[in-house]
């Protein structure tokens, strides 16, 4: 009686979390920084008036959106600017030519790019929650929940980064392999492997994952199906090279671009810890003795995929049932892409609040719909330690560094529950 009343009660909770998410979501449109969004929308505005690229006239771009900045009425647009007088180009030439469409009023150019990213985000936590057996309303309830109380996602829209977009784009891929697991695709099947090579060169943070979801590939399609999707990737990477160095006008954008991202001070990408980089590999390198944070990522992953590697053995199963689930795991698209997720945050020198918006990948797949276990409290600890009630009241309290705390950590519940998700016998 009492879940038959929870069910009738769904549609009622989802949609008054949607609401209130939408709601949230809307108050980000009013006098924020969005010191993200300020890059490819300053990038575009300099192209189009001066032409070059960011990376060798990163100045005078820097100089002509300060003069849009300084006579805008447009109070979000200000207040980023003060923090942003110089832009900052990391991203890649294939990144900044796909925003191109940026349109020069900041606040509708932010409203758009605000609205894929609720878009992104609804879509893919659904789609997610779905695929480990949720009801529908389940699914959007969940959904709209993660936008309301995920601090990794208030942080992306916050700052208006691509995360949640690139989350959707993975779990689309994911789909897309799930569906074709037991009959062959055709020719959307080659175009996996492209799709691929497109998403690490235009943010390349996700290398691990989608080199995860290759695999992932192989060991379902095997040798061929890569080699044919290799030489298919290889196309496409040159497509997008030429087609950024037309956008730009310049045959050696992506050298530029490499120069500036490896420049003085060890290089951009290694910021400190201090700045907001939660990346325990570059803390850890810090705190003992300025050891190459690289160096300390590959100990971490090596450690993660030990630990994953002795999950396939537990419980005194034998060697050909520790074989057999790894069989089993390495073709599940979703287990591949939690496993790259989950070493991206332990190898990567630079892990920004925002890119934990990916790690709700593993925290559905670690899930079982029914089932409270251990990996179910793992997966709610993690969920509590990235929360958004959590930092507000360590805000409160007068204790943000804390909430650095979470974030730096609140990846490695989801690693242990991975681990017992790869120690049940599930098929």
């Amino acid at each position: 009686m009492l879940r038959q009343r929870w069910r009738a009660l769904l549609p009622l909770v989802a949609s008054a979390l949607l609401a209130a998410m939408l709601v949230a979501a809307w108050k980000h449109l009013a006098g924020q920084r969005y010191i993200d969004f300020y890059n490819p929308w300053a990038v575009t505005l300099g192209h189009r008036a001066l032409g070059g690229n960011p990376y060798a006239d990163g100045d005078a771009y820097s100089r002509f959106a300060d003069a849009i900045a300084d006579t805008s009425g447009s109070a979000s647009l200000r207040t980023t600017n003060v923090e942003r007088r110089l832009i900052d180009p990391t991203a890649t030439p294939l990144f900044y030519t796909l925003f191109a469409w940026v349109p020069r009023d900041f606040d509708l150019a932010y409203g758009i790019m605000a609205a894929l990213l609720v878009a992104a985000l609804l879509g893919s936590v659904a789609a997610l929650a779905s695929m480990r057996g949720f009801s529908t309303w389940a699914a959007w309830a969940l959904a709209a929940a993660a936008g309301l109380l995920y601090l990794p996602f208030e942080v992306d829209l916050r700052v208006g980064n691509v995360n949640a977009l690139q989350l959707a784009a993975i779990v689309a891929l994911v789909l897309a392999a799930r569906n074709w697991r037991e009959e062959d695709a055709g020719f959307a099947q080659e175009l996996y492997l492209p799709a691929l090579v497109l998403l690490v060169l235009f943010k390349p943070n996700i290398a691990l994952v989608a080199g995860a979801l290759a695999i992932q590939l192989a060991c379902v399609r095997g040798a061929r199906a890569v080699a044919r999707g290799t030489l298919l990737g290889l196309g496409a990477a040159g497509l997008a090279y030429a087609g950024s160095c037309l956008h730009f006008g310049s045959a050696s954008v992506w050298r530029q671009w490499w120069t500036s991202l490896h420049d003085a001070n060890g290089g951009t990408m290694l910021y400190a810890s201090g700045t907001g980089n939660a990346s325990l590999a570059k803390l850890l390198s810090e705190r003992y003795g300025g050891i190459d944070p690289y160096l300390v990522g590959l100990v971490l992953g090596v450690l993660l995929a030990l630990f994953l590697a002795a999950s396939f053995t537990a419980c005194g199963k034998d060697t050909a049932g520790a074989s057999r689930r790894w069989r089993r795991w390495a073709s599940d698209p979703a287990a591949m892409a939690s496993t790259g997720i989950l070493l991206t945050f332990a190898m990567s020198p630079l892990v920004w609040p925002h890119y934990e918006v990916l790690a709700l990948v593993p925290v559905f797949y670690a899930l079982s719909p029914g089932r409270l276990d251990a990996a179910a409290i793992l997966v709610a600890l993690s969920c509590v330690m990235l929360s958004r009630p959590l930092a507000q009241a360590f805000d409160a309290g007068g204790m943000p560094s804390l909430t650095y705390t979470m974030l730096l950590l609140g990846w490695l519940p989801l690693a242990a529950a991975l681990c017992l998700r790869a120690a049940r016998d599930e098929g």
